[in-house]
């Protein structure tokens, strides 16, 4: 069981038919992030438009933070984000997609580097496999973990989370970024 604690996403002003298609075909931007600790594990996901500017807010962008209700080693947390954030992908009707992430070991296992020797590890290669033959075109970096700062906080606050035990429910965190009363008042 995973429990979803939040996915927030933004979309720019109402687009048109050929926006749409635009963006579609553009190359899509995702950071993925699974971390496993004291208090369990748990995914973050950065999703990108084409249309993201650098240090400005993208006319579409999701961000996602996911506790993972079940025991797992960390290389299967990270193998859990990629995942969700390649269906994330999917959904959002991404075709051109570049993909960054710190687990070298992920990477390389799914470039053919290393093998994937665990009879787990190669299921869940296989899946990414599966799930990239969807696009039209991807590649798969492996980043520094300094660079990997977004979707490494949006891990870390879904793993602090205390839920009750056996728990179905769905959790959402949302940020404010702004007060509801404004300073003027």
């Amino acid at each position: 069981m995973t429990l979803f604690l939040g996915c927030y996403g933004t979309t720019g002003q109402q687009k048109d038919f050929q926006h749409l298609q635009e963006e579609e075909e553009g190359l899509w931007t995702m950071d993925f992030d699974g971390v496993v600790g004291n208090d369990g594990a748990s995914i973050g996901i950065w999703v990108r438009s084409p249309f993201s500017t650098p240090n400005k807010v993208p006319s579409s962008m999701r961000v996602c933070s996911y506790k993972l209700a079940f025991e797992c080693s960390n290389n299967e947390a990270e193998y859990e984000a990629l995942i969700a954030g390649l269906k994330i992908l999917r959904k959002l009707n991404a075709k051109r997609i570049s993909i960054y992430g710190d687990s070298e070991l992920v990477i390389k296992q799914f470039r053919g580097e290393y093998q994937a020797k665990h009879p787990r590890m190669r299921a869940y290669r296989n899946a990414v496999l599966d799930i990239l033959k969807l696009f039209s075109e991807y590649t798969l970096t492996c980043v520094p973990r300094i660079q990997n700062t977004i979707d490494d906080t949006l891990a870390k606050a879904a793993s602090s989370l205390k839920i009750p035990t056996n728990s179905s429910n769905k959790f959402e965190i949302h940020v404010k970024h702004r007060p509801t009363i404004s300073d003027n008042q």
